[in-house]
């Protein structure tokens, strides 16, 4: 790992798992106007908040020469289901079907604590799910922001 950050290294990552993984495409940020119907990408949609990713590190223990530094931070996993009933089934549909994929990204994160990316990383792990259900265009999306939770050694 690199004296800097995790950051770039792990987000790589994670794409890559979860597009091996996932049933829907997967993205490093979002894709832009033409979304897919059924997607995931990191961060969050620009228009519903900043893509912005807050590190902090610490010296967690006190020794002569170079010092470890611990980093933490949350890395925003957006998954997007859009379903084109504008009606209540449909939005049922739409939230269930958001939930289903966010299954797959907790099952991923669970399998993979490290990313594969050890020994840097120390644990990855899902920590909070907020979930958005708003009428869009001629339907129902759902947009769930899972918060992955990394911690990481950086030499």
């Amino acid at each position: 790992m690199g004296t800097t950050s995790t950051i770039p290294a792990v987000k790589k990552k994670m794409v890559e798992l979860f597009g091996a993984a996932l049933p829907v495409p997967t993205f490093y940020a979002w894709p832009g106007p033409s979304t897919p119907p059924r997607c995931v990408f990191l961060g969050r949609h620009p228009e519903l908040d900043d893509i912005r990713i807050d590190g902090q590190s610490e010296i967690p223990t006190i020794k002569a020469g170079r010092k470890q530094r611990q980093e933490t931070y949350q890395v925003p996993i957006t998954v997007f289901s859009f379903r084109p009933d504008l009606d209540p089934s449909g939005a049922a549909l739409c939230e269930s079907d958001a939930f289903d994929i966010a299954s797959h990204v907790e099952d991923v994160m669970a399998d993979n604590v490290t990313l594969g990316l050890s020994p840097g990383v120390h644990r990855v792990s899902v920590e909070t799910v907020a979930s958005t259900l708003f009428p869009f265009q001629k339907g129902w999306a759902c947009e769930l922001v899972l918060t992955a939770d990394v911690t990481a050694r950086l030499t």
